[in-house]
């Protein structure tokens, strides 16, 4: 959009429609049908916002600074009223996330951040992070920054029942050591915020950090260890349920409480599998391609590189995915155990059969039943380490 100079200043946008205004060239065209849409959306009945529906997401992009305020306000408006709004979400976000967020009008900045925490009380909250996570690839560091600032705002205000830390977590590491000290700090808040909902969950993601990084995050955790944290805000469902508990005079029942209805207490310190943080991992689709080469290599030293490639693939990512066939790899390393005249090797091979049963959990049980006795039939080897490692995967195999 294109702003016009000082020429039209007196003309008189009103007589024009909205659908142009919205459209102009000049921004006070712009900013005019703005406000009446502020003032026209709560009115609407459902078909009427199909007009503009389309447009929305250039509300938030507006070139000029006055204009796009307004855009922001019709735009809260709009994914407040709207019953279709949902399907407009995506667009917005992404708009808000690259244009707004950074704003020099401290209102602008408001608005923004009312508009995202909108988009998510009308529960589109999986694609709100979605398009903040994408922000996150931005190139300016004041960007990147105030986008995990409104991630945290986010978490903050619907708690991690609502907000799924499943995208979130993975990037902690990453931005907690970028050169920019606010993009360092924000990540660092957002970090804190995390751990607020989950506590002790936490820690095993955030073991790659440097030791006097995880020592400064211990002394922020240990302030929030004790304190429990309650959402600010409740999905529109969520808003059903408690206005009808509300009616019926008495508290919502404990799974609304649970899910964040009721009294929109949610229990901070309920149990989280730190597994479940993890995104599911195709193992078989990134092992080497000389990989069943390696491991069947005359050299015990060969052998020996193929298992430890393996086994840097599952410390790394430690949940699997499940919809491959692992039956041939589990073979090959039973083969291993049971066969290999190398300690080293063996021990590598027990390591990672652990490992790939603790990565596929349940899903594993499918070959338990011949993995358990080979492993039994190890027991004989006296050394220490192997025996740990024996006992390692057996637990884990069993736990399938």
């Amino acid at each position: 959009m294109d702003d016009t100079g000082s020429s039209s200043q007196d003309q008189d946008f009103s007589k024009l429609s909205i659908e142009d205004r919205i459209v102009h060239k000049n921004w006070k065209a712009r900013l005019s049908g703005y406000e009446e849409l502020v003032r026209l959306f709560p009115q609407y009945e459902d078909r009427e916002f199909q007009r503009y529906a389309p447009l929305v997401k250039k509300f938030v992009i507006d070139t000029n600074a006055a204009a796009q305020e307004k855009g922001l306000a019709a735009t809260l408006a709009f994914v407040d009223y709207c019953p279709q709004a949902n399907k407009y979400v995506d667009n917005i976000v992404a708009g808000v996330a690259t244009k707004c967020l950074t704003a020099t009008r401290l209102r602008t900045k408001e608005l923004a951040s009312d508009v995202v925490l909108m988009c998510v009380e009308i529960e589109r909250q999986d694609v709100v992070v979605e398009e903040l996570i994408k922000a996150l690839e931005q190139k300016t560091p004041k960007n990147v920054a105030a986008t995990i600032a409104m991630i945290r705002k986010c978490l903050n205000q619907f708690g991690y029942k609502v907000i799924s830390l499943k995208p979130i977590v993975p990037i902690l590491a990453r931005f907690l050591e970028e050169r920019d000290p606010n993009v360092r700090e924000e990540t660092k808040q957002l970090t804190i915020e995390i751990y607020r909902w989950i506590k002790e969950a936490l820690v095993p993601q955030l073991s790659s950090l440097k030791p006097i990084l995880l020592q400064e995050l211990r002394v922020e955790f240990d302030k929030h260890k004790d304190m429990k944290a309650s959402p600010e805000r409740l999905l529109r469902s969520q808003q059903q349920r408690q206005a009808e508990c509300d009616v019926d005079g008495g508290p919502g029942t404990s799974s609304e409480n649970d899910a964040g209805g009721g009294d929109g207490g949610i229990e901070a310190d309920a149990e989280i599998d730190p597994f479940d943080l993890h995104e599911p991992f195709e193992l078989l689709a990134k092992l080497p391609s000389d990989f069943y080469t390696l491991i069947e290599a005359k050299k015990w030293s060969e052998r020996k590189d193929g298992l430890e490639k393996l086994q840097q693939l599952l410390e790394a990512n430690p949940k699997l995915a499940t919809s491959g066939d692992y039956a041939e790899l589990v073979k090959q390393l039973r083969k291993i155990i049971s066969k290999d005249t190398n300690i080293v090797v063996v021990s590598l091979a027990i390591k990672c059969l652990g490992q790939l049963a603790q990565g596929l959990r349940k899903n594993f049980h499918h070959h338990a039943g011949q993995s358990v006795p080979v492993l039994l039939e190890k027991f004989k080897e006296k050394k220490q380490n192997v025996v740990q490692s024996l006992r390692d995967a057996i637990d884990a195999v069993y736990l399938s």
